[in-house]
C-alpha cells in the first residue's frame, strides 16, 4: 500500500526551494526495479543508463534469500526533481529485501567496470533512492560503494545499529553514512560514521539522499528532502574497484524492507532536484499542496 501521507509531504518539501542553484549534472546509473512483476525473485536489475555496464546481479548474500518484485512503491509517479519531468509514470514494483537473517540476506551487486575513470568512482556525486523499513537489523546497508582495504567501503549508506549506552534511542537506527578514506599506511580516516536523528521504523516510505563534493570533501544527508548533516569527510573520497551494493554488504549487514528508484549522479544535487514520488493525480492530494507544486517549476539542468 503506498503512502499517500508521503506523497503529499513530499510536494510541500519542494515549495520553497527554488532558491537552490541548479547544477550540471548527468545520471551515471538508476535502478527502477521494474524488471519483473510483483512476487518474482529478481535475477538481473538493469540500469536505464549506462545498462550494458552496470546492470546488477541480484541474489542471496551467504545464504539468504534473493530480493523479490514488490508490489509496493512510494509514488506510481516519478519525477526529475521539483516540477521537473516525469520519469515514469508507472512505478509499481519495489525491491523487497528479506533480512532475517541480519547478516544473511538478499544482495544487488553492480560490478565495477574498473579503473580510475570508471562510472562508479565519480569525484562528486548524489546517491538517492526510496526507503520502506520492516525491521531494522544491526548496521544494515542501504547501498553502499565496497573497498577491499581492511574490508572497508569507500562510502556506505546504512541504518545505525549501535544500541549500546549511553546512546538514547533517538540516535538509534537512523540514516548515516559510513566512509573509510584511508590511505595505508596513514589509518586516519577508517570508519567515519556520520549519524542523523531521523527515525524511519514507522511503516512508511522516505526518500534518503548523500551527497558528496570531491573538491571540498563536503557531504551532506538528507533525509524526506531535509539536510540532516552537513559534515567533512577526514582526506578526499578512495576508491578501488569494488562493487557498488544495495541491501547488503559494503561494510553492513541484510537490509530489511524496500528498495526503489536508486539513481547515482556524477554531481552534488540539491534537495530540489532529487527524484519526487506522487500519486497519479493531483486529486490524490489536498487542493492546497497540490497547487503549490504545480508552482514549483525548478528542474534539474
Amino acid at each position: 500500500m503506498k503512502s499517500m501521507k508521503f506523497q503529499a509531504l513530499t510536494i510541500a518539501a519542494c515549495v520553497g526551494m527554488c532558491a537552490a542553484q541548479s547544477v550540471n549534472a548527468a545520471t551515471v546509473g538508476y535502478w527502477q526495479f521494474e524488471d519483473a512483476g510483483a512476487g518474482v525473485t529478481a535475477t538481473t536489475v538493469a540500469s536505464e543508463y549506462n545498462n550494458a555496464s552496470l546492470a546488477g546481479a541480484a541474489g542471496g548474500f551467504s545464504g539468504g534469500s534473493a530480493p523479490v518484485h514488490a508490489a509496493d512503491s512510494p509514488g506510481e509517479i516519478i519525477r526529475d526533481g521539483a516540477g521537473g519531468a516525469a520519469i515514469t509514470l508507472n512505478n509499481t514494483t519495489s525491491l523487497f529485501f528479506d533480512g532475517t537473517g541480519a547478516k544473511n540476506g538478499g544482495i544487488v551487486t553492480v560490478t565495477d567496470p574498473g579503473g580510475a575513470g570508471s562510472l562508479l568512482k565519480p569525484t562528486s556525486f548524489t546517491m538517492e533512492g526510496f526507503i520502506k523499513i520492516n525491521k531494522i537489523n544491526n548496521w544494515p546497508t542501504i547501498f553502499g560503494k565496497a573497498r577491499a582495504d581492511t574490508n572497508g567501503v569507500s562510502w556506505t549508506m546504512d541504518l545505525n545499529g549501535d544500541t549500546s549506552p549511553p546512546i538514547e534511542p533517538a540516535n538509534q537506527n537512523n540514516p548515516r553514512v559510513r566512509v573509510d578514506s584511508q590511505t595505508p599506511p596513514d589509518t586516519s580516516g577508517y570508519n567515519q560514521g556520520f549519524n542523523t536523528s531521523a527515525q524511519l521504523e514507522d511503516g512508511g516510505w522516505h526518500h534518503v539522499a548523500l551527497t558528496y563534493d570531491g573538491n571540498t570533501s563536503a557531504l551532506k544527508i538528507y533525509v524526506d528532502y531535509q539536510l540532516l548533516r552537513d559534515s567533512t569527510t577526514t582526506n578526499p573520497m578512495v576508491y578501488d574497484d569494488g562493487a557498488l551494493n544495495f541491501g547488503n554488504a559494503s561494510g553492513g549487514s541484510a537490509f530489511y524492507g524496500w528498495l526503489d528508484e536508486v539513481r547515482l549522479t556524477d554531481a552534488v544535487l540539491t534537495s530540489d532536484q532529487f527524484l519526487i514520488a506522487t500519486a497519479p493525480t493531483p486529486a490524490a492530494l489536498p487542493a492546497g499542496l497540490a497547487l503549490l507544486g504545480a508552482m514549483v517549476m525548478r528542474r534539474r539542468r
